[in-house]
This record gives structure tokens, C-alpha cells and sequence, in this order.
């Protein structure tokens, strides 16, 4: 049987590996890839302002940027990845594309895809991300 100190190093290593293993970066796309990759984000906001109240609509005309990903697809058993692909979309800039992955480890299975759409509201917010 393994004693607590094994038991804390073993945790501590799965631990650093899941996190070398996780995260959101920069990515770069050839131009068909980010043409696509705009027109789904753009698709998917269009899709959620179609269902929105003004406020909501308001909010989206006053950020500083939008975050955008399309499709995160996420799956596993009892190692689990997750990964998707976003676009940060500005008024004064171009637009910036971003590839996140992630490795899990734990009590879960099975398969899901769902789009997530960040708003950034203030240029100091937009600046740390």
C-alpha cells in the first residue's frame, strides 16, 4: 500500500501534467480556416441575438470584444480532452484566433459539443485577455 507522501507526489505529477496540457493559445489558421472559422462564430452570435431581448442586443453593441467559439467538443473516460476553436472580434482590430485544449482526469464519460460567446465589456478587460 502506497504511504501519503507517494500518494501527495503521484497527485502532484498528475496534476502538473493535466495542467502542461491545458490552456488557451494563440493559434494560426491558413485563411480558409479563419474565413470559416468567422463565418461560424458569426452564425453562432447571429443565432443568439435572433432569441434575445434588447438588453441583450445593447450589450453586444456596446462590447469592447466579442470571444467567439463556434464548437468545444469534449469527451471521454476517466481521461477526458476537451478543444475548440474561437475568434476574438474587436471594432478597431483584426481579428485574433485562439485554439484551446484540454486534458481531464477524474469521475466522468461520454461526449458533448457546446459554443461558448464571451463578452468583454471595458478596454481594460479586452487588454488582459
Amino acid at each position: 500500500m502506497l504511504n501519503h507522501l507517494t500518494k501527495v507526489s503521484l497527485l502532484s505529477v498528475v496534476m502538473v501534467v493535466i495542467l502542461a496540457f491545458s490552456g488557451t493559445a494563440m493559434a494560426k489558421f491558413t485563411a480558409e480556416e479563419a474565413a470559416k472559422l468567422d463565418a461560424d462564430a458569426k452564425s453562432s452570435v447571429d443565432k443568439l441575438l435572433a432569441d434575445s431581448d434588447d438588453a441583450v442586443k445593447q450589450a453586444f453593441a456596446d462590447a469592447k470584444g466579442i470571444l467567439s467559439c463556434p464548437t468545444i467538443s469534449k469527451g471521454g473516460f476517466v481521461v477526458g480532452v476537451e478543444s475548440g476553436k474561437c475568434v476574438l472580434s474587436t471594432p478597431t482590430t483584426e481579428n485574433t484566433y485562439y485554439g484551446t485544449k484540454t486534458l481531464k482526469a477524474g469521475f466522468l464519460a461520454g461526449m458533448a459539443q457546446y459554443s461558448m460567446i464571451m463578452l468583454m465589456n471595458t478596454e481594460e478587460a479586452l487588454s488582459k485577455f
